[in-house]
């Protein structure tokens, strides 16, 4: 058991009225309970909790924490506070505030470190089936920090003045350990290459072994994130990103995201193990390692380099994004096997590689290298689209609407003011070029049109469909 300092603000409320405050968490949870009288008795009472399938109910004041709180058990765990804004758990350790493992629920209360270090909620292992809910973070390196998750939610959380906002990741590293006597020591990326293989993606986590010079460290399979709800998140002041994501099946509503710096905060970051191969440990040809099936709703970003930064995912929707200060550039895509936009800023700096793309309406700022373009209703929008194509045999395709076979391609820049116009009918299936110079070749697959750079001096351009007769 750890022994943690008393708190700095003594509790005044009587006994009477903690029992009267605790309707919220009674509502929520029930009726049997025990009350934390002070934070030198937090870990016992946790203890005492776990044991007898109690949950633990905090009455308002401001308890200054020294040492972990341990929740790692294979016992449900429930802490619920009086209030989120007057529940102040207060430290300044570089350990976890919480170190917690599955079916954990964490509600109402306001987590605080005062060094600007430390992770206020940590997943060692792993976590199912836990909420974290109606919580205020400020002032640690990274508020949330978690691999293998399975069926948990996130849900009215404000995160300020950190680092990193939540990551959730696949852990697909080796890792020396600095063992401390606990679960939770220090790992550092292992890189030199010494490994001897006595352990496999396939073997239960954590697998302990050594390296050639006999370092003990785990090698741990990780890739578990599945199905994780976010609803009602805010981080604001975060240096180097908001939420991070290197999972599967997450669904995001409601996220406001606003970076401290917007030459360096990335607001939201998708990526699965294969887009860090140099990491990855070795896995069997079967296992597929990218993330998949994300649905984000209602972002609001703003102060940001980047909004959104995907890497290696296999599906994403994403409806309505709203920029509500400085980004620099909304969307960077890249080796996204589907890229749904519903409700997202025309002009705003996109940039996809190896992307197909399905937009409700034309985007005017793209950089774009070997993606596919579907316009949805394009014949009620303005009927435009404009893309960049930054080095010689660079490529996009963009899909035809309907009714339009007439191809206008203009404002090629070549470092200069000069334009490049070529104009271009579609007849029998296949565009052939009316009149321009050949800086662009143009050709069909069924309903798209595969645009490609010939001239490596031109680095900007728009294509504009028409009706038929326009190019008569």
């Amino acid at each position: 058991m750890r022994i943690l300092s008393t708190f700095s603000l003594l509790l005044i409320a009587a006994t009477s009225q903690a029992y009267a405050a605790t309707n919220y968490c009674k509502s929520q949870y029930g009726e049997n309970y025990i009350t934390l009288d002070s934070a030198s008795q937090f870990q016992s009472v946790i203890n005492s909790a776990k044991a007898n399938g109690k949950f633990i109910f905090i009455p308002n004041g401001e308890y200054t924490i020294d040492a972990m709180l341990d929740l790692n058990t294979g016992n449900q765990i429930t802490i619920c506070g009086e209030s989120k804004s007057d529940v102040i758990l207060k430290t300044n350790i570089s350990d976890p505030l919480f170190g917690i493992h599955t079916q954990t629920i964490l509600d109402n209360m306001t987590l605080i470190n005062t060094a600007s270090k430390g992770t206020a909620i940590y997943v060692r292992y792993s976590t199912s089936f836990s909420e974290m809910k109606n919580l205020a973070i400020s002032g640690f390196h990274t508020a949330y920090s978690g691999r293998k998750h399975l069926y948990s939610a996130f849900e009215n959380i404000d995160i300020s003045n950190v680092n990193i906002g939540i990551e959730l990741h696949s852990d697909m590293y080796r890792y020396y350990v600095d063992h401390k006597s606990d679960q939770y020591g220090s790992r550092i990326p292992k890189t030199d290459g010494k490994f001897n293989h006595n352990c496999y993606l396939t073997d239960e986590h954590p697998c302990k072994t050594t390296d050639d010079s006999g370092n003990s460290f785990f090698y741990d399979k990780g890739w578990f994130n599945n199905v994780l709800r976010f609803k009602n998140i805010s981080v604001s002041n975060f240096t180097d990103y908001g939420i991070k994501l290197q999972a599967m099946t997450v669904k995001l509503d409601n996220v406001n995201l606003t970076g401290a710096s917007i030459d360096h905060s990335v607001g939201l970051i998708i990526d699965s193990p294969q887009a860090h191969p140099d990491t990855m440990l070795e896995q069997k040809e079967s296992e597929e390692l990218r993330t998949y099936n994300l649905a984000f709703n209602t972002l609001k970003l703003s102060n940001l380099k980047t909004g959104i930064i995907a890497d290696e995912v296999q599906y994403i929707s994403l409806n309505t994004v709203n920029k509500v200060g400085d980004v620099l550039e909304l969307v960077n895509a890249k080796n996204v096997d589907y890229l749904k936009l519903v409700n997202v800023p025309s002009s705003e700096r996109y940039r996809f590689e190896n992307t197909k793309v399905h937009v409700d309406s034309k985007l005017t700022n793209i950089d774009s290298t070997n993606s596919m373009f579907f316009i949805e209703n394009e014949a009620n929008k303005a009927k435009s689209y404009q893309f960049a194509l930054a080095a010689r045999d660079n490529s996009t395709q963009v899909a035809v609407p309907a009714g339009y076979e007439c191809l206008a391609i203009s404002s090629f820049i070549d470092g200069g003011d000069s334009k490049h116009v070529s104009l271009w009918r579609k007849t029998n299936g296949t565009f052939t070029k009316v009149v321009g110079p050949d800086n662009i070749a143009v050709s069909t697959t069924g309903s798209l049109v595969k645009l490609t750079l010939k001239a490596p001096s031109l680095v900007r351009g728009k294509a504009t469909f028409l009706p038929h007769s326009y190019c008569d």
